[in-house]
C-alpha cells in the first residue's frame, strides 16, 4: 500500500551513481594525498606515526617484494621504520596527481 505524502513532506532522491562515484573518487584523491604528504613528513622528521596513523588498526600493507602482507600497525610501523633506515637522505617528489578515469 502506497502512503500519500503531506504538502510538508519531501521526497528525498537518491544521488545520481556518477555523483557517488565523483565522491568516492575525491575521498580516494583525499587520502593519496594525505598519505604522500605523510610519507614526505617522515623522510624529513624520520617519525612514522603521521604515515601509520592513516592506517586502520587491522590494516594491510604489502609491497612487491613481500610474499605476505603485514598487518595491523605494530607491523606497518615497523616496515616504515625499516624503510626509512636504508638511507642516509631521501626525498620522495609527488609532480602529478591524476583524478578520475
Amino acid at each position: 500500500m502506497l502512503k500519500q505524502l503531506s504538502q510538508h513532506q519531501k521526497v528525498v532522491k537518491p544521488p545520481p551513481i556518477a555523483w557517488l562515484n565523483a565522491l568516492c573518487d575525491r575521498n580516494a584523491l583525499r587520502r593519496r594525498v594525505a598519505a604522500s604528504r605523510s610519507l614526505q613528513q617522515i623522510e624529513k622528521t624520520g617519525d612514522v606515526e603521521p604515515l601509520v596513523a592513516l592506517f586502520a588498526g587491522n590494516a594491510d600493507l604489502i609491497n612487491l617484494a613481500m610474499h605476505e602482507p603485514l598487518q595491523g600497525r605494530q607491523h606497518i610501523r615497523q616496515f616504515w621504520q625499516n624503510y626509512l633506515s636504508v638511507f642516509d637522505r631521501i626525498q620522495s617528489r609527488f609532480t602529478h596527481v591524476a583524478e578520475g578515469e
